[in-house]
């Protein structure tokens, strides 16, 4: 079985290939979430679990004015994350933080949209980060929050109904869920707003 420790928080070289497989892995994932995201030139951006950076990537390309920032619990991932993105953060377009989702070190009102694609299974607490992801989002502002449905302990529990609930138990309004497609491993993208 695969080392879960190892897509839960990517550590040493081990970790990189653990992100390379996930850049692979989970790409429509990314691609969907960013165009459900209908980022604006000046945006304000928060990704919560950047891991190596690819999803920035394509959020990065869409804002001119405003910003997109990161925060990842991996030293790893923000060591390969900050590689890949260095055009981005030189530019001032993107900044990237080692931080926990639980307490977002972020002021209230801070963002226009929030999103995190498969990362919500590792939240020990997830109605409570959800929460922490609507105190940071401003009034009117989106969320989305990517999952892989299936088979398995970890899929019964982190299902997309389940998570619509929880962002409806968090305050988020019009909260809708898009199923990806009749692939091997299907997904959903979860939205909501403030």
């Amino acid at each position: 079985m695969a080392d879960l420790g190892q897509f839960g928080k990517p550590k040493g070289p081990l970790g990189k290939f653990f992100g390379w497989m996930m850049d692979r892995y989970n790409k429509l994932e990314h691609v969907e979430t960013i165009k459900s995201l209908d980022l604006q030139p000046d945006d304000r951006v928060l990704e919560i679990g950047y891991g190596t950076g690819q999803a920035m990537i394509l959020s990065a390309e869409k804002i001119h004015d405003g910003k997109i920032v990161g925060v990842d619990h991996s030293i790893t991932m923000f060591e390969v994350a900050s590689r890949k993105n260095n055009n981005w953060i030189d530019r001032g377009i993107v900044e990237l933080h080692v931080g926990d989702a639980e307490s977002l070190d972020f002021s209230q009102s801070s963002f226009d949209k929030v999103y995190s694609i498969h990362c919500i299974y590792f939240w020990t607490q997830p109605e409570s980060n959800l929460q922490e992801i609507y105190r940071v989002l401003k009034d009117k502002g989106t969320a989305v929050i990517a999952i892989r449905t299936g088979k398995g302990e970890v899929y019964q529990k982190f299902t997309d109904t389940n998570v619509k609930k929880w962002m409806e138990n968090c305050g988020f309004k019009n909260v809708t869920i898009r199923r990806l497609g009749k692939r091997k491993h299907k997904a959903s993208v979860i939205m909501g707003e403030k």
